[in-house]
Formats: C-alpha cells, sequence, structure tokens
C-alpha cells in the first residue's frame, strides 16, 4: 500500500490513525520507509502521546515531494480540543513559506464547533512587519472535515 501510494502521491494524509501504543507508530514508520527509504513521517500521536486506539492524523511527503526542510509545530498551538485530530506543520516550497495543516474534525456538531474554534487562525509571518500587508504564505489544508452536504448520502455505502 505504502509503496503505491508514495510512488503516486508527494504528500499522504491520513486520518483514524488509531495507534495504540508508541511501537504501532514507530512500526509504521518502518513500512513507510521501507517503501520510501526519504520519506518524511510526521504523526498526531508524537504532540499528545495518548496512544488510545482512537482519532489520530498523520502526514507523510515522499522522497519525490518539493518542500523544504520541516518543522512540526503543532506543539505550538495545541489545544485539548485538537488532541490527536490536528497537525501543524510549518516548511518551505522554494522561498515560499508553507503551512501544511491536517485535520480530523468529531462528527458530533457540538464538539464539531468546539474543534474549529480551536484551530489557529493567527501566524508570525502571514504578514510583512514593514508594511502591515499580507506577505503570502500558502496555507495547505488536509483531511476529514466531518462536514457533509447529505447526511443520507453520507451514511449509505
Amino acid at each position: 500500500m505504502y509503496e503505491r501510494l508514495l510512488s503516486t502521491h508527494q504528500l499522504v494524509a491520513f486520518q483514524e490513525t488509531k495507534f495504540n501504543k508508541e511501537d504501532s507508530m514507530q512500526t509504521n514508520n518502518h513500512f513507510i520507509h521501507v517503501a520510501d527509504s526519504g520519506a518524511r513521517c510526521f504523526w498526531s500521536d508524537t504532540t499528545s502521546p495518548v496512544y488510545n486506539e482512537r482519532h489520530g492524523v498523520g502526514l507523510v511527503l515522499s522522497s519525490a515531494s518539493p518542500f523544504g526542510d520541516v518543522e512540526d509545530i503543532t506543539s505550538r498551538v495545541y489545544k485539548d480540543q485538537l488532541r490527536n485530530r490536528y497537525l501543524l506543520l510549518k516548511t518551505t516550497l522554494g522561498e515560499h513559506r508553507v503551512y501544511l495543516h491536517v485535520v480530523y474534525a468529531p462528527d458530533e456538531p457540538m464538539e464539531r464547533g468546539n474543534y474549529f474554534r480551536a484551530l489557529p487562525v493567527q501566524f508570525d509571518d502571514d504578514y510583512n512587519e514593514d508594511e502591515d500587508e499580507q506577505d503570502g504564505a500558502t496555507h495547505i489544508v488536509l483531511g476529514d472535515f466531518n462536514v457533509t452536504m447529505d447526511n443520507y448520502l453520507d451514511q449509505t455505502s
């Protein structure tokens, strides 16, 4: 599975990783690196190490990914509502700043609202300090928003 995914995609987001212990996360990393030795893996469980077989998000960048060095900055914006449901990575594409967000919103409406309100909305380098205007950092958001257009269709297979 990983070999096929990483040979055709440069960026793969995962939701419901459901790691039950750190070993399962490390085993997963091993299989990813067997498929692509240059792949870079990031998991929400490293910010909030609660291995309860629930939730969890991840992002894998293949060795063909055009992104520069990647920094996991999830801990800077961490809130309980985001535990194992959000990942925030800071990187570059050429000289351009890029934020990669991986989301997995709750399916319960009340929890979902609290989740979306807890997401970060301000980033230090979104604005140019000298000109007080947008500097153009790009935000790429991937994942499962658990927002449906039609509840009936969402529940049928």
